[in-house]
């Protein structure tokens, strides 16, 4: 695991640069800027395929720990914000982000920092 360690605070940072990122979105949506989301929804993916990637090797060790789980359903979430915007149906894909994306990406924030706290503190 100590190998890890490096990987697990930048993926723990990620994820919380991730929240920002759809924080923002949420307002570009309240000023009307649904076109300008889509290169930041772009980054957002990219960071979450990095933060997915850099975990595998350790998320299936980690006692106790739903981080498969809320890996999967950030993923599940994320597809469906694609399709929407595949349709260019900006208001469900605000919907989405707000509903969906949002709570389950601070949901994997948190049990990133619950599974790797452990090991990022000693």
């Amino acid at each position: 695991m100590e190998k890890y360690i490096d990987v697990m605070k930048q993926s723990v940072e990620l994820s919380h640069t991730m929240i920002e990122g759809l924080q923002h979105m949420q307002t570009l949506f309240g000023q009307g800027k649904m076109e300008d989301t889509v290169f930041l929804f772009e980054d957002i993916v990219a960071a979450f395929s990095s933060v997915e990637e850099a975990v595998a090797p350790v998320a299936p060790d980690m006692p106790q720990s739903d981080l498969e789980t809320k890996l999967q359903q950030v993923q599940r979430a994320l597809e469906v914000t694609v399709t929407a915007y595949e349709k260019k149906q900006y208001g469900k894909v605000q919907e989405i982000i707000q509903f969906t994306v949002l709570p389950k990406c601070k949901e994997l924030h948190q049990e990133l920092e619950t599974a790797f706290q452990p090991y990022i503190l000693s």
